[in-house]
């Protein structure tokens, strides 16, 4: 935060919140490693010998400092199971009645798509070797992938 004006016989003043920052007496003041505790509304206060009854405010600075966090989401929004599996999975839609499966090999290969169209929707591997694969199930609002063993 820095004024403009720097005349000699100025005397310069910051505040937060009111209140007069003790050692913050230049046309800048500046945070170092910001926390929390640091948001607050700022301005500096101007005054000049020559002009003892004149006090230039510097306009407002409001400053926020938040806590950047990610909630993680731990709902899922698709139930998938058994898992492992010799013949058949089950895939529960928890929030939506549908949309869409596919199945692939461990290197990507589509090996099935299926449209979801109910709460539980049942796919038969039965027919595919033992091992893993990949079972992404997506609806208009989200997508998860799922390691699948066939056993």
């Amino acid at each position: 935060m820095q004024t403009k004006n720097q005349l000699a016989d100025n005397n310069y003043q910051w505040f937060k919140d009111g209140v007069a920052i003790s050692g913050a007496n230049s046309n800048s003041y500046t945070i170092n490693n910001a926390q929390t505790s640091d948001s607050g509304i700022y301005h500096c206060e101007i005054t000049n010998t020559d002009l003892p009854n004149m006090v230039i405010e510097r306009q407002t600075i409001t400053l926020n400092i938040g806590t950047l966090s990610v909630e993680k989401n731990t709902e899922n929004p698709f139930s998938i199971y058994p898992n492992p599996t010799a013949n058949w999975l089950h895939i529960k839609l928890n929030k939506t009645q549908s949309g869409e499966a596919r199945l692939t090999d461990i290197s990507g290969k589509e090996l099935l798509r299926l449209k979801l169209n109910s709460t539980i929707n049942l796919i038969d591997i039965s027919n595919f070797n033992a091992g893993m694969y990949m079972l992404n199930v997506s609806s208009e609002y989200e997508t998860t992938t799922t390691r699948i063993i066939k056993q």
